[in-house]
């Protein structure tokens, strides 16, 4: 064989290996890593945006409390919108933010595609989709401090922090979008497939015992004036709490708005403001005047004021009336603060604070609801209400402090014939689908105090608005009410006004708590009287 044929021989050769080499790559291309490259490239033009639906928070008739509505929003790709003013210009008028917040938007979004909240009227646009998605708060921002939010750090208040686990439970619904060589969206939003991960019944929601349409009424009649305070509405024999608001509250919608500093937006007023009681801190005095044996004929005389000490100020009854002769029911009827001093001193601070103890006024009361933030109220020890310091605990002032729903456990109490209620703002599980799954258990009733002496207690509220300082009640028709007022001195300009009883007198079905702060006068107890009866009557009106 000549060299030439010697050298094409090897060419040919090492062309055939070559040739073999390619052709067993190509095949392991395409039989092995071909599926991941495919894959890959996919990746690269496609992105899948999740949208999830949590446990939804429902009233007690299953009425939807969270997840109630729907919020448009416009997917875009951040390529499309960053460094793209006049993108950004455009969008501006089809968006629920200011040129501002959308700027914070951009910056801070770390994600492929950028989501923003569309005006309800926007049904198309340009380089984007609209995408409907199940909106977690209403616009109505009802019962805030119930529901109440959780952010991402485990920080916040409410059901949805106290239920996260639960609630946090989802269905998912994927949206495929196809993105070119730049990033930007390609075709329509009916292009894309949409594919529900779980749309089985899944148990992941909570029913609350609220009523809505009760719930509706009690923040009205406290928004209408504008009113700070605290409202709760019990149901007097299951303990079922109906309503509950703490004013003023703040946007569920729009967290980061609220002060907490400033305004305490964000604190429940009925379980963790502890309140001078006033004179509803007299049902007290009464219980313990009972206890003790008091003669109920047993006439009192006022004299408009009363002195514990020697050089000490006089405690006045208001504009200091004289109320004259009276028994105690007439004392009760007219708030007589000569004449609950009086008592008071008689029966003695170490009586009154054991009485405190043993009904325990001054407990947590746990309707599991934030039971790690709920207050305890606060007592002064026996030294401090031993001679003249008698006066202020008489009176509710200075030596006692109690939240709205302690004051309110009370009135409960006193409603059921001395018999505590296990309240309670939770009935139970539900599912998805709006099911009962499963209720929660209550505590069993607990004796408190005799029945007779309730008896007599009731009777004695049931006076108070009859002929007493609440007389200015007009809630015959409905079987009348029950109850007893206090005014809560702060200052010279502005007082507390409370109220807590129930309705109807006799048979009750409704205990109701208010507390109107920073009245400016010092009859204030007659606006929460106001509020107590624009209660009662409504909810009459639309049972």
């Amino acid at each position: 064989m000549t060299k030439t044929n010697k050298r094409l021989s090897l060419f040919f050769k090492i062309f055939l290996i070559i040739f073999v080499a390619y052709i067993i790559r190509l095949s392991w291309i395409q039989l092995f890593t071909g599926p991941k490259l495919k894959q890959k490239a996919e990746q690269q033009r496609d992105y899948e945006l999740t949208t999830s639906q949590g446990g939804t928070i429902f009233d007690r008739n299953m009425v939807p409390l969270t997840n109630k509505g729907t919020q448009k929003y416009i997917y875009t790709s951040l390529k499309t919108i960053k460094d793209n003013k006049d993108y950004q210009l455009y969008l501006l008028d089809k968006i629920k933010l200011s040129e501002e917040e959308l700027d914070k938007y951009i910056s801070n979004t770390k994600n492929n595609m950028l989501k923003i909240p569309a005006k309800d009227n926007i049904n198309n646009v340009k380089n984007g989709i609209i995408v409907d998605e199940t909106k977690e708060y209403s616009e109505n921002n009802l019962l805030t401090h119930v529901i109440g939010y959780v952010n991402e750090n485990g920080v916040g208040i409410g059901i949805k922090k106290e239920y996260d686990s639960l609630l946090s439970k989802s269905n998912n619904t994927k949206l495929k979008v196809i993105l070119d060589g730049k990033s930007r969206l390609l075709s329509s939003k009916d292009d894309y497939l949409e594919v529900n991960e779980n749309n089985d019944t899944i148990r992941n929601s909570i029913q609350l015992t609220i009523d809505y349409n009760i719930q509706q009424i009690v923040e009205e009649a406290m928004e209408e004036k504008e009113y700070k305070g605290a409202v709760i509405v019990t149901d007097v024999e299951s303990g079922d709490i109906l309503a509950l608001t703490s004013q003023p509250d703040f946007d569920l919608n729009n967290i980061g708005d609220s002060n907490k500093e400033k305004d305490s937006e964000q604190m429940n007023r009925i379980i963790q403001v502890p309140y001078y009681p006033a004179s509803t801190f007299k049902t007290v005095i009464l219980l313990s005047a009972l206890e003790d044996g008091i003669d109920l004929e047993q006439k009192f005389e006022c004299n408009g004021s009363i002195t514990l000490a020697e050089g000490q100020e006089p405690f006045s009854c208001h504009d200091n009336v004289v109320h004259g002769e009276i028994n105690l029911k007439e004392a009760f009827t007219v708030s007589c603060n000569s004449i609950f001093i009086e008592l008071a001193n008689i029966l003695g601070g170490k009586k009154i604070l054991e009485t405190v103890e043993r009904i325990g006024l001054t407990n947590k009361v746990d309707i599991d609801l934030d039971l790690d933030i709920e207050e305890k109220g606060e007592v002064s020890k026996l030294e401090k209400v031993l001679g003249p310091g008698i006066g202020n605990l008489a009176l509710g002032q200075e030596h006692i402090k109690l939240t709205p729903l302690q004051i309110h456990n009370l009135t409960m109490i006193i409603a059921n014939n001395g018999i505590k209620k296990d309240m309670s703002i939770i009935k139970g599980y539900a599912t998805n689908k709006g099911d009962i799954s499963m209720q929660f258990e209550r505590e069993n009733d607990e004796w408190i105090f005799d029945r007779s002496y309730a008896e007599i207690i009731k009777d004695y509220m049931k006076s108070v608005v009859e002929v007493g300082t609440a007389s200015n009640l007009d809630l015959s028709e409905y079987g009348g009410a029950a109850g007893k007022t206090g005014t809560a001195q702060k200052n010279n300009i502005n007082n507390n006004g409370l109220f807590t009883g129930f309705s109807p007198s006799d048979n009750p079905k409704y205990a109701v708590t208010v507390i109107v702060e920073d009245i400016g006068h010092k009859y204030s107890s007659s606006t929460a009287v106001e509020v107590f009866n624009k209660i009662i009557k409504k909810i009459n009106l639309e049972k």
